[in-house]
This record gives C-alpha cells, sequence and structure tokens, in this order.
C-alpha cells in the first residue's frame, strides 16, 4: 500500500475486516469505502452493491478470503465476478489469503493472480501451517508492482535467516504432509465449538464459519463486551479480541485453531462466564425495573439468585429513604438527588416539629440557635465539632 497508494486514491474494502488491511491506506490519507459484510448473507459481500461501490475512481480493492473474522469465504463463481468487476475498474485487486488451506465444504480458491495481471495475492506460513515463529510469508505481484515492494523492503527487513529460509523451502516442498493434521484439527474444533454453541442457547449466536480458524459469535445477553473481554483476560485467562475492534460492539473474535484440548477448556470456561454475565444482567435489568415482578422489561431471575437480589433491592430502597429524610430536614431541593421529596408520617408526627436526636436534646441553647440558623450538631460535641447541612448531605450522596 505504500508503494501504490497515494494521498486522495480511493480504496474500497471489506467491513468488518481485519485491522492492518485498511489501516494503512487511512493513515496513508486515501478515502476508504467500505462494503458491508451483512449477518443474513452469511458475512458473504453483496457483489451488487460491490458493483455500485467499484468504480473509475476506485485504485485499490483489498479483500481477505476466507474472511477474518468472520470465517466465510467465496465460491469460484463469486471470485471471479469480483475480478471483472476490478478489471472493469483497473483497479488493483489485494487479495489476502492467510487462511487460503483452511477450508471445509469446498476446495481452496485459486490465486487470482491466474485470472487478472493486476492482483496481488498475500499468502503466511503462519496460519493454515501453523508455524507463526518462522515469521515468513510471500507475495505474488505484476513485475511493476514487486519492483517498489523491494525498495520498501530492503529497508524495513534486508533478508531472513538463511536457516529460517531453508525450513520454510521444506515446509512447502511437503505442504501436503503438513497441512493434513492442520485441517484435521481445525476441523474437529469447528465441530466442538458448534456443539458448544448448540449448548449456549440463547446466550450466544453465531455464522458457522465455512473457511479458516476464526468465528464471530454474537453474545447476547452481555451489554459491554469490552468489559467482558478484559474480565475473561483478567480472572479467567481467556483471550478474546472484542468486536468494537471490528466495528462490530455485540461480538467476539474467536479462534479455534489450537489444540482440542485447550480449546474445549477454553470454551468451558467461557460458557461459566457468559452464564456469570447472564446472572448480572438479569439483576441489573429487574433492578432498573423498579424491582417489580412481572415489570416491563424484567427478566426471569435465574435459580439461585432471587434472595440475594431481594436483599440488595432492600438495602438500596433504604438508603434511598434515608437520603429523602436528610435532604426534607436539611431544607434541601430532593430533586437534586434525583428522587421523590421526603414527607412525614400522618397524624401527630405531621403536627409535631422535629427536635432532633434524642442526644441532642440537653445541649445548651446555643446549639439550638445554630440548628435554627442552617447548622446541624455531628452528634456529641460543642460548636467545634458542628458542620453545613449542605455538606453532610454531599458528603452522603
Amino acid at each position: 500500500m505504500n508503494a501504490l497508494l497515494r494521498r486522495g486514491d480511493e480504496v474500497v474494502v471489506l467491513a468488518p475486516l481485519y485491522q492492518q488491511l485498511y489501516s494503512i491506506a487511512g493513515a496513508i490519507g486515501c478515502r476508504l469505502v467500505r462494503l458491508p459484510l451483512a449477518w443474513d448473507r452469511g458475512y458473504v459481500p453483496d457483489l451488487d452493491a460491490a458493483a455500485a461501490l467499484i468504480g473509475p475512481r476506485t485504485r485499490m480493492i483489498v479483500v481477505n478470503f476466507p474472511h477474518n473474522p468472520t470465517g466465510a469465504t467465496l465460491t469460484v463463481p463469486q471470485q471471479q465476478e469480483l475480478i471483472r468487476l476490478a478489471a472493469r475498474a483497473g483497479a488493483y485487486l489485494v487479495w489476502d489469503a492467510a487462511f487460503g488451506e483452511l477450508t471445509y465444504e469446498q476446495q481452496p480458491l485459486p490465486d487470482p493472480g491466474r485470472f487478472y495481471e493486476r492482483a496481488i495475492t498475500m499468502g503466511t506460513l503462519s496460519k493454515a501451517f501453523g508455524l507463526p515463529g518462522l515469521r515468513l510469508g510471500w507475495c505474488l505481484a505484476p513485475p511493476e508492482a514487486l519492483a517498489p515492494f523491494a525498495r520498501i523492503r530492503d529497508y524495513l527487513t534486508l533478508h531472513q535467516s538463511p536457516l529460517v529460509e531453508l525450513l520454510a523451502r521444506r515446509v512447502i516442498e511437503n505442504a501436503d504432509l503438513v497441512l493434513a493434521p492442520r485441517l484435521r484439527q481445525a476441523a474437529r474444533n469447528r465441530q466442538t465449538l458448534a456443539r458448544w454453541i448448540d449448548e449456549q442457547g440463547e446466550l450466544v449466536s453465531w455464522v458457522k464459519p465455512t473457511a479458516g480458524v476464526c468465528a464471530f459469535p454474537r453474545l447476547e445477553r452481555v451489554a459491554d463486551v469490552d468489559a467482558f473481554c478484559r474480565r475473561l483476560a483478567a480472572e479467567r485467562g481467556l483471550l478474546l479480541v472484542p468486536g468494537s475492534c471490528f466495528g462490530c460492539p455485540r461480538h467476539v473474535r474467536l479462534g479455534f485453531g489450537g489444540e482440542s484440548s485447550r480449546v474445549e477448556e477454553g470454551l468451558r470456561r467461557l460458557g461459566a462466564a457468559l452464564v456469570e454475565a447472564s446472572v448480572v444482567g438479569n439483576r441489573e435489568t429487574r433492578r432498573a425495573a423498579g424491582g417489580k415482578r412481572g415489570a416491563p422489561g424484567a427478566e426471569t431471575a435465574v435459580a439461585g439468585t432471587r434472595q440475594p437480589w431481594r436483599l440488595e433491592n432492600a438495602r438500596d430502597l433504604a438508603f434511598r429513604r434515608s437520603r429523602r429524610q436528610r435532604a426534607g430536614r436539611a431544607g434541601v431541593d430532593s430533586a437534586q438527588l434525583g428522587c421523590r421529596p421526603w414527607r412525614p408520617r400522618s397524624g401527630r408526627a405531621a403536627a409535631r416539629p422535629w427536635r432532633g436526636r434524642r442526644s441532642d436534646r440537653a445541649r445548651p441553647a446555643h446549639a439550638a440557635d445554630d440548628r435554627q440558623g442552617g447548622l446541624a450538631p455531628r452528634g456529641g460535641g460543642g460548636a467545634g465539632r458542628r458542620r453545613e447541612a449542605s455538606g453532610d448531605l454531599g458528603r452522603a450522596a
């Protein structure tokens, strides 16, 4: 992108999309045109919408299939249509195939460079081959693009270790042997994840990935997904990428490409955290509904949580009642506290003025005068222990 793009160029990108595939163009100053991937379409792009977005001003089209973070991919006819749209505009087609070899229901897509001279394909040993420690990948591009790429690379990395290059060569020469166990493991983990999703019921919904080792489930009962992910890392040692990183705040990116036993343990911890978050959400919803059983918007209580919620609600009501009483006695407008004005009880209590606490009644005359003048005794001393009622209320609030 640094070699081919200039400020003001128009770049069509998928949304959501792996961050580096659009942020570099944005940092250069390009105009980003987003092609949304919809949940109800299985995160497969609407090519009619793409045709409306790709035009003569389009300098580059950036896609990654299999898609990160959703796990969606294209069919061969859909790939051919996207190539046709790029060729019609004369735009570069950047094809990130980091997960290209990991497909479940179809063969891997062919390299678009076989059909279009301005296609740029990127691959890596980090994902499907399971060798991220080598930090090695490749780029297939037309000669006029590769020349500026090589100049920039000389300033960034210069060269790889000869040992790394030797290992990479041996892996690529024996790609089928290296990929076969990885494909079996990914397929097994995908089925494990599918069963786990079914077990969660209404807590989680998803679009089942058709390629890659990423899923993009939606957490239906978690109010703040970012905070939830932070708690998972801190309290359960579990890492999920919050969907806000991709512009989808109710989702998380869940990777299932690791060892099957570790994936199963991670899902067990995630399931327990989701149940806990659902219990907390039910409490907050019922409290917001006024604590009334059957109130509009109130959620059904989870077994074992009703009694703690009743105790919490009773304490909350007692605290608010005490604030109203102190506000009424001090002459402060109760609206400042967000609660109803305090009213004394009817009958004798309504006719009898407040005479202070019992421990205050034996005070000297100046203490009563101070109280009537806007000062209230703290409870056992003289003038040195007085404070303004408004200050006391502010601390209590």
